[in-house]
């Protein structure tokens, strides 16, 4: 399925359905899939799925494109400067970066980031 955007700003998509997409595409190539020690995937940049300690997703992937966090960037930035965060992390992007995504859910979804155990890029 294709991502869904949001009114408010939101980007979301079923992180589950990459996982689906690895399956199929490995068993395109080789029927026992108990053989793959290893499988990297890459594409994704800064976008954020939350999954608990069984590995079970928590809620749909917050995509690099949801700029719902921007209020938790222009805090984040004000608090400790634009250029710090740059010249720390090389990778400021404002509300598409991680903080901000994380400071959002931990105000709107508070249950959520309180269950999640793994942070998966």
């Amino acid at each position: 399925s294709s991502p869904v955007a949001l009114a408010c700003g939101g980007c979301e998509h079923n992180a589950a359905e990459w996982w689906e997409a690895a399956m199929r595409a490995v068993r395109k190539v080789t029927s026992d899939t108990h053989r793959v020690d290893l499988l990297t995937l890459s594409g994704q940049m800064q976008s954020l799925v939350l999954a608990d300690a069984d590995g079970n997703i928590l809620r749909p992937a917050l995509l690099y494109s949801d700029v719902r966090a921007s209020q938790e960037a222009a805090e984040i930035e004000q608090k400790v400067g634009a250029k710090f965060l740059v010249e720390q992390t090389a990778n400021w992007k404002g509300a598409a970066s991680l903080l901000p995504k994380l400071l959002w859910l931990q105000r709107n979804e508070r249950g959520v980031l309180d269950r999640a155990k793994h942070l998966l890029l």
